[in-house]
């Protein structure tokens, strides 16, 4: 009866780690400018079901944020109210590839405490987690 119970609570962990991980993840990108719907977190990075992006301003240089929706293309130009051209471009396909695409530029603001040399970091699979901590817990138990 109890090698039963130990099998289910390990089927029950794996179906619950499942359903957790089957869930819409969100993208991870990196943002250096809080805005009325964007608040950037203490590592610099925001997190959208939409797109990473790079705003490239001819006075302000670089900001990097989230947006919920895409672009009809990966760079686009548009109008700001200021009246001033802004480059603004787009991607998904990564955790942070706003700023792995389109680095700082020397007219980007320093001093955000972000090194660019360790964005590259890529977002943990929960579902290979899930099966881990299980192989874990059902080792323990079959001891």
């Amino acid at each position: 009866m109890q090698r039963f119970s130990e099998i289910l609570f390990l089927f029950l962990l794996t179906l619950v780690g499942l359903t957790v991980s089957t869930k819409e993840e969100k993208l991870r990108c990196y943002c250096t400018k809080n805005t009325e719907s964007v608040k950037c977190d203490e590592n610099n990075e925001c997190y959208t079901t939409g797109f990473c992006l790079m705003l490239d301003h001819p006075t302000h240089g670089r900001h990097y944020t989230c947006h919920s929706r895409g672009l009809d293309q990966d760079c686009t130009t548009r109008t700001a109210k200021s009246g001033l051209s802004v480059d603004v471009c787009g991607c998904k396909d990564a955790d942070r590839c706003n700023l792995n695409r389109w680095p700082k530029s020397d007219r980007s603001e320093r001093g955000d405490g972000a090194d660019a040399s360790a964005m590259n970091g890529v977002s943990t699979s929960f579902p290979l987690f899930t099966i881990l901590s299980s192989i874990i817990v059902f080792t323990i138990f079959t001891s």
